[in-house]
Formats: structure tokens, C-alpha cells, sequence
């Protein structure tokens, strides 16, 4: 990931997994912010290791990617027997506008 910044909204989030994912049936992006909040995105599947999210404008003023700090990131994939897997996790460091 390049640089990223708090409030922004343009940006895709891509997490690899070490082994084939296209036929998971549930795909998450689950993050940690710097606060210590928990949350999960729902992500898109790119070939067959790696998942997706964009990020989106939750309302004018504010984008998902709200606090600065070290944030966590990780994939999660459900399969249709119930098998699950996660991906290793990422830190990023979201800094200020102007940092």
C-alpha cells in the first residue's frame, strides 16, 4: 500500500492469501483502528488469491478510514462447507492531511 492518509476515500485495500480462494463463498477485509475498534468490510474477490474493498464516502465529510494511527488489516474467507481461512495481517499507518 502506498501512503495513506485519514478521510481518504479513494483507495482499495488488497490482501493476499497464501493458497486459492475463488471458491470461498464469504470474503472480509477485518481491520483494527489505532483506538483499538474492531470492524469488517465485505470484499470482493481479484484471481484467486487475493480480496478487495474499496473504500467509500460514509457521508460528506467523512471516509471509513477515520483515525489517524497504526491500523490492522487482515482478509477472511469463508468456504461453503464452513471452512474458514484468514490471511496475515498488514499494519498501515494512516497519517494526518499535510503529515
Amino acid at each position: 500500500m502506498d501512503k495513506l492518509y485519514k478521510n481518504q476515500s479513494k483507495l482499495r485495500i488488497t490482501l493476499r492469501f497464501n493458497q486459492d480462494v475463488s471458491s470461498s463463498t464469504l470474503r472480509k477485509i477485518k481491520y483494527i483502528k489505532p483506538d483499538g475498534t474492531a470492524g469488517e468490510w465485505n470484499a470482493s474477490l481479484s484471481g484467486t488469491t487475493d480480496i478487495y474493498y474499496d473504500l467509500s464516502v460514509v457521508n460528506v465529510d467523512k471516509s471509513q478510514l477515520d483515525q489517524a494511527g497504526k491500523w490492522v488489516f487482515w482478509g477472511f474467507v469463508t468456504f461453503a462447507d464452513g471452512r474458514s481461512a484468514p490471511s496475515e495481517s498488514v499494519e498501515e499507518f494512516v497519517y494526518n492531511e499535510g503529515e
